[in-house]
């Protein structure tokens, strides 16, 4: 605190900036007229410490693939050697070029949470108009928001203290003595609540960087990599001809990072050096630097390495290949010598293919100075399976050798048979049956064991990223499962600080995805795809999860409080939450009086969320209570009666699923609410029992994201398990829901579509919190009498999927013998894989599949750079909407989309949106209705010679898989335009 002097109006100070001042300032200036009225400004200011100076200086300007760079790195701070801790990260050029920050966004970022973690405070006289300028906070916000080295809230204009007629009071000072005018100094104390919300969204910000960036993580210079991309220093030692005195050097290591290392040491000096193995892509790499030092000084610098070579070949593959396809593989030949060159272009033999017409293995191509040009190698796939393709162009001056893989598909059906559940300690037999039809090598069978609920939930994680997850609903069930985990482990004790940290990263990442499909105009209303209109029972689900993520992660809380606020004005005046508008599906319009599952779902929602007592969840609750005893013509205190039939309780649309639905939303308000455990018992009193004893149900209705058949009878049985769970009432029955839950798992480790899955993980992490094995077991395993192997569970590696896989199973039936020694029982899922014959797959009607798909190429003969126009057709036969339909197209290999007809679709809205892979082209289709037929136009362009297999194109009920259409792959000829063509 300083008082100043005013001359002509104005007042200066003079502020050492020092150590202790750095981060955001906030400077107070307060003005006392002769009135006695106080003025006061403030303005928000960020202190940036000098940086420190990073040199990084490489060996040469230019390397050829195999060399090693040697970088020389000095860090210095005015001048002087500067001790520090580096980050060093290189990678492709081509790849940085889509990250949006620099290093230097990283040295924010510390700088920030270094601040973040001194205490401060502040001690403030009593401020009674202090809530009367919400825009003076937002200007702080926004000035806490642009910490990117800038000041943004220096033009606020000065507020009186008091009253609106201080302003002219302002005037007279400039005139008269100033009895005071007064300048404090302090931290940003006051946003020290909003600080979480800033550093997660900068960490954010930096982990998409570094995503975007660098993609895949590096191997260390001395790790083994696969056979596809071996290290370069492995590289080396492969020869197919020679260059001189020098050995042919086989390029196949191709990462997108080459180098990450976070923490490098210099010395005393501030210097450090490393040496880089440099990898065989043809390209410059981006080598990025971040130092730091103890006392939080920071710098950062980029540098590039150049690797390039006269003379080097390029073969174009696709990365998908089928039995029996033929291909003429195109192979650049870059010759930027100032001579030319003969060279002879020979292709290494291989199982996976053969080469055909005749073909040599062996060309010669003859190529001028500073030359590009392109050679052809004809081939048919043989075999299936990964594969590699090596390529030697041995010239008179300068070689080159490359290798590329490629995964091979069998000409055939994919086809997959699979077997759940658990397994007591003792002897057990599983049989696994591969029909004969099954084409030869392509059968194989795969066991996988659960040591504990982490790997179980990881599992389920893995099995939802295998499907496309581009929506809201879906972008929230994939972040679901981390969620989980936190909250598991933390709430068992067993959290560490690494899983901590990973789990966190992996939650925020979804955090700031979800944040995108808000609705613009609708504060707190959530879509599918962030398009108008918001629908309130998916806005629900989101507020579920956001709830559940803001115990384990920060969610800011406004987020929170905004969603339930847009859902709370969408409720109806009798305390019920429509179905029409809001449900992705019409299926709910039915029930009852279409709201009761609807009003159910976001009163479960609003509860979880921590509004049981607003007027809204009561008002929902007093409607839930007047329908079922209105129905049963009972008094309003009354409760539901077990012996509500299921005729009765069908006509109110109360089915299984919505009996399920119904009381979790009660226990949610109440755990030990009445109703719902007579609701409970008319379900437990419904269910099904296998011979294992495991309870299920067979429900007749959607779910609200539409699906049915098997999705709603697993969501049945999780919601009944959960509502089970959390009342505490007969929790024996929750355990043999909990058996047949386990059975259902899919083969790529998923319960069904996305909802479906998270409903199954939340109750079987609710069965484990209560009754978790801890015991460990040793489990033998083996084929046919064959050699057996052997895994161990224990709580060592409880977040481990333990797998063993079988790939010569016989043609019938396969005995799998499995030992289970141990103090515990064991999960198990058995996968049986084969492919069929197209010929053999069995033509099926396709009313009988839920769905037709049909695509059509106006013609299948064509040339190299030919556009060929696609038609393709989709039709659901069932009565109805379905919620969401997938169309995923196959693009046969060597093809690429004409993306801007996909961009013309989703403006024409005739789909929602459209992601491209390397073999698919995958439609989004929301609102579908039956019976209609749809078209979608669009053209393919042909990059070189070929005869091959398109992929198959399929269509289904995202929510409702097992509801598809298949349309048969079909065979396309690409040939090479002939001269003056």
């Amino acid at each position: 605190m300083a008082a100043l002097p005013v001359v002509d109006g104005a007042a200066q100070a003079a502020i050492p900036l020092d150590g202790s001042l750095l981060g955001t300032l906030e400077l107070n200036a307060y003005a006392v007229t002769s009135a006695g009225q106080v003025l006061r400004d403030r303005r928000l200011v960020l202190v940036n410490p000098g940086a420190a100076q990073l040199d990084v200086h490489a060996d040469a300007e230019v390397y050829r693939p195999g060399d090693v760079a040697a970088l020389d790195i000095t860090v210095t701070h005015n001048h002087s050697p500067l001790p520090s801790m580096l980050g060093i990260s290189i990678v492709d050029e081509s790849v940085f070029a889509l990250g949006a920050q620099g290093p230097g966004f990283a040295r924010t970022y510390f700088l920030l949470k270094r601040e973040m973690l001194e205490p401060r405070y502040q001690i403030d006289g009593f401020a009674p108009f202090a809530s009367a300028m919400p825009a003076r906070n937002d200007a702080a916000n926004m000035a806490l928001f642009g910490l990117m080295g800038q000041t943004l809230a220096a033009a606020q204009p000065v507020a009186a203290a008091t009253s609106a007629d201080a302003e002219p009071s302002r005037a007279a000072v400039a005139l008269v003595l100033l009895p005071l005018l007064g300048l404090t100094v302090v931290g940003a104390r006051r946003y020290r609540h909003q600080m979480p919300f800033v550093l997660s969204s900068l960490t954010i910000c930096m982990l998409l960087w570094t995503a975007c960036a660098a993609p895949a993580s590096a191997p260390a210079a001395n790790d083994a990599a696969p056979a596809a991309e071996a290290p370069a220093e492995e590289a080396a030692g492969v020869t197919t001809a020679t260059q001189g005195a020098q050995p042919l050097r086989l390029r196949q290591f191709f990462p997108e990072t080459l180098l990450w290392l976070p923490e490098v040491e210099t010395d005393a000096n501030g210097h450090a050096q490393i040496d880089v193995p440099i990898a065989d892509s043809i390209t410059t790499w981006r080598v990025s630097v971040v130092a730091s030092d103890q006392r939080g000084n920071l710098g950062s610098a980029q540098v590039g390495l150049r690797v390039f070579q006269d003379f080097f070949i390029e073969p174009d593959l696709p990365r998908f290949l089928t039995v029996d396809d033929e291909i003429d593989v195109p192979v650049s030949i870059f010759n930027y010598l100032d001579e030319p060159q003969s060279i002879a272009l020979e292709l290494a033999p291989a199982d996976w293919f053969e080469l055909r017409d005749d073909g040599a293995s062996t060309l010669t191509v003859d190529v001028a100075a500073n030359e590009v040009t392109v050679a052809y190698i004809p081939i048919r796939v043989v075999q299936h399976g990964d594969g590699l393709l090596e390529i030697s162009a041995t010239g008179s001056a300068m070689s080159d050798a490359v290798a590329r893989p490629v995964q091979i598909l069998p000409n055939g059906k994919a086809q997959s048979n699979v077997q759940s559940g658990t397994l007591a300690a003792g002897f057990h037999t599983i049989n696994v049956d591969v029909p004969p039809s099954a084409l030869d090598g392509t059968a194989n069978v795969t066991v996988r064991f659960f040591p504990g609920i982490e790997s179980e939930l990881l599992q389920g994680l893995d099995g939802m990223l295998q499907a496309p997850y581009g929506c809201f609903e879906q972008t929230s069930s994939t972040t679901y499962p981390n969620v989980l985990i936190l909250d598991y482990l933390q709430s068992t004790d067993q959290i560490n600080p690494e899983i901590q940290m990973r789990a966190e990263t992996l939650i925020n990442l979804g955090y700031q995805r979800l944040l995108g499909f808000e609705v613009p105009g609708y504060d707190g209303g959530f879509s599918l795809f962030g398009a108008p209109e918001p629908q309130t029972m998916l806005t629900a689900y989101g507020l579920m999860e956001f709830s559940d993520m803001s115990q384990v992660s920060y969610v800011d809380p406004a987020l929170i409080d905004r969603t339930a606020a847009y859902i709370m004005t969408r409720q109806k005046s009798n305390g019920s939450w429509p179905a029409h508008g809001m449900t992705i599906e019409s299926g709910l319009e039915g029930l009852g009086d279409g709201n009761v599952l609807s009003t159910a779902y976001v009163t479960w929602a609003l509860a979880d969320a921590g509004f049981s007592d607003s007027d809204a969840v009561q008002r929902a609750i007093a409607y839930l209570y007047s329908t079922l005893e209105g129905y049963e013509n009972s008094p309003l205190n009354s409760p539901l009666q077990p012996s509500l039939s299921v005729q009765q309780a069908d006509q109110l649309g109360l089915d299984p699923y919505g009996l399920a639905m119904m009381a979790n939303a009660l226990v949610a308000v109440d755990p030990q609410d009445a109703l719902a455990q007579n609701l409970l018992d008319e379900l437990l009193a419904r269910a099904s029992t296998d011979e294992t004893g495991a309870l299920s149900w067979q429900s007749q209705g959607q779910t609200y994201m539409g699906g049915y058949g098997d999705a709603v009878n697993i969501e049945t049985g999780a919601m009944t398990a959960m509502a089970l769970l959390r009342s505490g009432y007969k929790l024996e029955m929750a355990q043999l829901i909990i058996d047949y839950l386990v059975t259902q798992r899919n083969q790529h480790g998923a319960f069904g579509p996305t909802q479906t899955t998270v409903l199954t993980l939340k109750a079987l992490l609710a069965a484990m919190k209560l009754d978790e094995q801890d015991g460990a077991a040793e489990v033998a395993i083996a084929l046919n009498g064959g050699e057996s192997q052997t895994v161990m569970l224990s709580a060592a590696n409880r977040d481990v999927v333990q797998q063993v896989r079988f790939e010569t199973p016989l043609a019938g039936l396969n005995g799998l013998d499995i030992t289970v020694d141990g103090e515990r029982s064991v999960r198990y899922q058995v996968i049986t894989e084969y492919y069929e014959p197209w010929s053999l797959v069995a033509d099926e009607e396709p009313a009988d599949t839920g769905m037709r798909v049909d695509v059509a190429y106006d013609r299948t003969e064509l040339q190299v750079n030919d556009l060929v126009d696609v038609t393709a057709e989709v039709e659901l036969f069932q009565e109805g909407v379905a919620g969401t339909i997938l169309v995923d197209l196959g693009i046969p290999p060597g093809f690429t989309p004409v993306r801007g007809d996909l961009d013309m679709l989703v403006q024409n809205h005739q789909i929602d949106r459209y992601e491209l892979t390397g073999s698919q082209i995958v439609l989004y289709m929301t609102n579908v209705q039956g019976g209609q037929s749809y078209t979608f136009n669009y053209r393919l362009e042909a990059r070189f010679p070929m005869r091959a297999q398109t992929p198959r194109s399929q269509a289904y009920d995202y929510y409702t898989p097992s509801q598809q259409g298949v349309d048969q792959p079909q065979r396309i000829v690409v040939t090479l335009r002939g001269a003056g063509q």
